[in-house]
């Protein structure tokens, strides 16, 4: 890429790769040669080469691949599947609450559930949701 071009995307405030993603089209929608000549047009008061054209819409492309890869990443990790981290303390007053409760159960030693256990179960009782626990996480 010509310095010129660089410094035309700098001075047309592209600075980011999601600037750019923004700056031509929309991401996931196709992008056009003509867009991308007019798009450089503005920003280089001239023609734009055809390599330069290519070049800019390559990296557009790429931009904004990205963007809509770190948005789908940062949707799927909202997932409410995984449990909350419950603190020691919190645990543990858990624990004493169940012990209390459940008298007739002692729980204890190899009966007292996994720290995953627990969590899941918490997070079952905290949504108001009955979920289905695999029998692998179930551990001792």
């Amino acid at each position: 890429m010509s310095d010129g071009v660089r410094q035309a995307l700098r001075d047309g405030g592209i600075r980011t790769m999601s600037h750019l993603a923004f700056a031509i089209g929309q991401p996931n929608q196709p992008l056009t040669n003509d867009e991308v000549g007019a798009f450089l047009r503005t920003l280089l008061s001239r023609e734009a080469t055809l390599q330069e054209v290519a070049l800019i819409k390559r990296i557009t492309f790429e931009a904004q691949t990205y963007l809509v890869a770190f948005l789908r990443q940062g949707v799927e990790q909202q997932d409410d599947t995984l449990p909350k981290k419950i603190p020691f303390a919190e645990r543990q007053t858990r624990m004493d609450a169940l012990k209390t409760r459940l008298t007739g159960v002692a729980i204890k030693g190899e009966l007292e559930p996994a720290h995953v256990v627990l969590e899941r179960a918490c997070q079952m009782y905290d949504q108001n949701i009955i979920k289905f626990l695999e029998p692998s996480v179930c551990i001792v």
